[in-house]
């Protein structure tokens, strides 16, 4: 979904083939990391990325706008609020780095109907249809 939102389009909410449309990016980073994270229904996902932070240095391109945050130091980081993430990234001002999963959308933008240009299908009462006479091949 974060990737449809980064496009500005609502989600279809079609399954998604996690084998072929989603692409996991596994990093380990010093704090602090320089990501902006902001909520969505499944839990946070990166709405910046500083140049400036330790997580643009790291990943470089692993880490991206729109991808979901899955794990924090292999706990689950899902529907999980940004207060909630921060703490666990923290670890209560002990740690020096952290290991981020994150899930990336590769498959295609799915629009929901109604949203980006695509119509809300009508509903259509059809009258009854009238079968037409049978004819007989052999006349």
């Amino acid at each position: 979904r974060a990737a449809h939102e980064k496009e500005g389009i609502e989600f279809n909410e079609q399954e998604v083939d996690v084998c072929t449309e989603v692409k996991f990016s596994v990093i380990r980073v010093a704090l602090p990391l320089g990501i902006l994270f902001q909520e969505n229904e499944a839990g946070c996902w990166v709405a910046r990325i500083f140049a400036s932070g330790n997580a643009a240095r790291a990943a470089g391109d692993d880490v991206q706008v729109g991808d979901q945050l899955a794990s924090i130091d292999g706990k689950s980081a899902i529907r999980k609020t940004t207060e909630e993430i921060s703490v666990m990234i923290s670890g209560g001002g002990v740690k020096k780095d952290v290991e981020l999963t994150f899930l990336r959308y590769i498959g295609p933008l799915r629009p929901a109907p109604g949203t980006a240009g695509i119509p809300v299908p009508e509903e259509r009462n059809y009258p009854p249809r009238t079968p037409s006479p049978q004819k007989s091949i052999n006349q």
